[in-house]
């Protein structure tokens, strides 16, 4: 015989809910926890108070798993959450192969409380499939049973905003009749109203539960009451539950209302169900009889764990039953069940301490992983990676005047900053051999290479070496056919065909200066036919260029990506208006992180990566940089103006990254962040940064530490191509192992005074080269980065993880 033990709400569910989010290998499962997620959140929207509702909003299950295990998360949420978890940790369990549908010849079920809902769906079904629908409904239910609790726990004491306070305490050694007779002795000494009365929620082996108001149980636990003398201990349970005296009928009625028996009707009961309120074993009509009787022994009825274990041992006696498979979900009480059974009868008994520990290992992500698996840039002070990787090494600030070949100070600066159509900040981070370029290498002629504008020439060249550099053969394999083969590149500036290509207006005008040209160039010249995208969105482009790429993989729409972005500067309006606008730094480069951060330093930058899925990647033996988890992008709709971030959207984004990455906050080791140097923007970002990374002083312990930093300290803030920036220096950190010294705070400066005490935290700016560590578990490599940009109120965020190694290609073909 198989038993399915189903819990009630004391267990922890954290574990089991966040393996269950990793299995993305299993169809049925995945279909069912989104759209259990969707119910949940319907009912949410219906009917949760306003209050809860915006302290329980979340984007996916695993930022509510998250509020769950902080304890932020609404008890109606909880009782969801854990209906969800139970019915997840079921069909994972019979999804594996070889694992028949339970019946009543095989199987029987023991249900607690709240367990009993999902009892009610598995009893009632035949096979997964039909399973799916009937487990959907049982969380709608469980969410309107935890709506109608929360209600009734308002009418009766009202929380204080933000805190959850438990109305159940564990006795131990106090048997029913003796709680019974304390009960009573105290609501008298006490005077209480009737309405304010002890009563027992739970009876479970010696120990004996009783529930009251938050207050009444404090009373109840003073050192004067002869309660209190007994070992005791809180449950997490923040709802009445369990009284005919708080409850009635007309309460299970209603959360029933969207229950209709039609729609059931061919939802029979077809594994047996053992109460347990009464210990009694139930064939019940059908799914709706069963989800009536579950909601009855929820609201009206106490858990009587002392009835099932007297009645159950004796059900197996009588059917002569030889063989007991225990299978508890999402309980702790198997093992109790298991030695009672062999006390009592002379079976044998196996015990399986969690079904999920039977399945085999979950696949890590919900999508395949990318692999990176080329790149080059050129930066300022910097035309190659190498020479980047030394500038960063040593903690170098590139920033210096405005070169005479892009404008003249004399003419375009005014350092008062009163002149109109002039600018008070000459400075700038800029490319040196951004001229520099071979047209017939890439079959254009001298006649349309000038006209080029510089971003297109860099976009080539940078495209051709991070082919090189991964030793990508177009045509070569599977997965790069050039048909196959998309580019993403952003882009945010028209400098050159406004400024340089309109004073002589000729033939390539257009091609060469317009700057969605960009990537059908790179299209073009290496005959890639897949899609196409130029992306502007400001300073974020081409990380946005970044996150078409990977859903172009993830969607199968390409199975290469070339992604990156370029910027190149030569309008001194652009110069005056950024300074005008109050964005610019006229004392020099980014400071960021510093206290006298007084803005950003505009810079010149070209990068390109190439992506691949994993998979491909590792069969064509590619050179792996990076893997990359997942991305992110959002939009700070709710800050208080257009250019500044929002803590709530970059909070929320972060977190949607984390969960969908089955990533844990502590497991993050570095963060590259936007770090332009202005007041607001950095306070704002490290605020949203520690509040999900390092949210207290003991959230990360001492192996864990937490280094964030930022590239615009040293080449400055390159806007279409910060983000590739960013992530092309990460890539040298993974391949080095160091983190690089931050150089946005120059000796004898202080750290942003809004910051708060970052050391207290375990969280860390380098100031000189430190040792990035790997984790020690092989399966996880475990440092992961995240890279975020953040301008006009959007906010990108990239999951990476250190390389996985793959075996180098062996042959390598060289043409002459």
């Amino acid at each position: 015989m198989q038993l399915f033990l189903f819990g009630d709400q004391t267990y922890s569910i954290v574990d089991d809910l966040r393996h269950l989010l990793s299995c993305k290998n299993k169809p049925i499962l995945q279909a069912f926890l989104e759209q259990a997620h969707y119910v949940i959140k319907a009912q949410m929207n219906l009917a949760l108070p306003k209050a809860e509702r915006k302290a329980s909003r979340t984007s996916n299950l695993p930022h509510l798993l998250q509020k769950y295990a902080d304890g932020e998360l609404s008890p109606a949420f909880q009782v969801a959450l854990h209906c969800l978890t139970q019915l997840g940790c079921f069909i994972s369990h019979f999804e594996e192969p070889g694992q028949p549908y339970p019946t009543s010849d095989n199987s029987q079920i023991i249900s607690l409380c709240t367990g009993a809902i999902a009892a009610a769906a598995i009893s009632s079904s035949s096979s997964l499939s039909e399973l799916l629908p009937a487990a959907v409904h049982s969380v709608q239910v469980a969410m309107r049973l935890g709506l109608c609790l929360i209600e009734t726990r308002d009418r009766i004491e009202l929380p204080e905003r933000g805190t959850s306070q438990e109305w159940s305490v564990a006795f131990y050694g106090l048997d029913e009749n003796a709680a019974v007779n304390a009960i009573n002795d105290f609501f008298e000494r006490e005077g209480l109203p009737e309405s304010s009365r002890p009563w027992i929620s739970a009876t479970v082996g010696t120990a004996t539960t009783i529930s009251a108001s938050p207050s009444v149980l404090t009373k109840m636990l003073n050192a004067d009451s002869p309660l209190s003398q007994h070992k005791h201990r809180r449950i997490p349970i923040f709802v009445p539950s369990h009284s005919s005296r708080i409850f009635t009928p007309d309460h299970k009625d209603q959360i029933l209302e969207t229950t209709s028996f039609t729609n059931w009707m061919g939802f029979t009961s077809k594994v047996p169900v053992v109460s347990g309120a009464t210990g009694s074993t139930a064939w019940a009509g059908g799914f709706v009889s069963l989800l009536d009787r579950a909601i009855s022994e929820c609201l009206l009825e106490p858990i009587r764990w002392d009835k099932v274990l007297k009645a159950f041992p004796e059900t197996v006696r009588a059917e002569g039953t030889e063989f007991v498979t225990i299978i508890p979900i999402a309980s702790n009480l198997g093992q109790n069940l298991a030695r009672t059974l062999q006390e009592i009868t002379a079976v044998t008994v196996k015990p399986i301490n969690n079904p999920l520990s039977e399945t085999k290992q979950a696949t890590p992500i919900a999508r395949s992983k990318l692999a990176i698996v080329g790149t080059s840039g050129r930066f300022p002070e910097a035309p190659n990676l190498e020479s980047f990787w030394d500038l960063l090494y040593q903690g170098l600030d590139v920033c210096k005047e405005t070169p005479i070949r892009r404008w003249d100070n004399a003419t375009h600066v005014d350092p008062t900053g009163k002149a109109h159509n002039k600018g008070a900040t000459p400075w700038g981070c800029w490319l040196d051999y951004c001229g520099d370029f071979d047209p017939r290498f890439f079959g254009i002629s001298p006649k349309e290479a000038p006209q080029m504008d510089p971003a297109q020439r860099m976009a080539l060249m940078s495209t051709f070496e991070a082919m090189e550099s991964g030793g990508i053969v177009p045509d070569s394999t599977a997965s790069t056919q050039r048909d196959r083969v998309g580019v993403f590149h952003g882009v945010t500036s028209n400098d050159w065909m406004d400024i340089n290509s309109s004073q002589d207006v000729d033939t390539y005008f257009i091609t060469g200066g317009n700057r969605g040209f960009i990537p059908g160039r790179i299209n073009f010249c290496f005959e890639f036919c897949g899609p196409s995208y130029a992306t502007d969105t400001a300073c974020s482009s081409s990380l946005a260029a970044i996150h078409l790429a990977c859903n172009a993989l993830w969607r199968g729409d390409c199975d290469t990506a070339v992604a990156g972005g370029t910027n190149v500067i030569f309008s001194p309006d652009g110069h005056t208006g950024l300074d005008k606008g109050f964005f610019l730094s006229r004392t020099g480069n980014c400071k960021a992180f510093a206290d006298n951060a007084d803005g950003y330093c505009r810079a010149e930058a070209a990068g390109t990566i190439f992506i691949k899925r994993l998979d491909d990647a590792l069969a064509d033996k590619d050179p792996i940089l990076a893997t990359i988890l997942d991305i992110k992008t959002n939009h700070s709709a709710m800050s208080d103006s257009i250019t500044r971030p929002h803590v709530g959207a970059q909070i929320q984004n972060m977190n949607a990254v984390l969960g969908d990455a089955n990533i844990l906050p502590q497991q993050l080791s570095y963060v590259e962040m936007h770090g332009t140097g202005t007041q607001v923007g950095d306070a704002v970002e490290m605020e949203s940064v520690l509040s999900v990374f390092a949210r207290d002083e003991n959230f990360r312990g001492p192996e864990t530490p937490l280094y964030v930093g930022s590239a615009k300290a040293n080449i400055g803030h390159g806007e279409g191509a910060s983000g590739i920036t960013s992530l092309i220096k990460v890539l040298l950190m993974m391949k080095h192992n160091t983190i690089p010294p931050h150089c946005g705070i120059k000796p004898g400066q202080k750290i942003n005074h809004n910051f708060p005490d970052l050391s207290a935290r375990n969280v860390h700016i380098a100031f000189s080269p430190a040792a990035w560590k790997r984790g020690k578990n092989p399966a996880e490599r475990s440092s992961t980065i995240s890279v975020q940009r953040e301008v006009t109120r959007r906010s990108s965020w990239k999951m990476l993880r250190f390389a996985l190694l793959a075996q180098p290609r062996i042959h390598v073909l060289i043409t002459l």
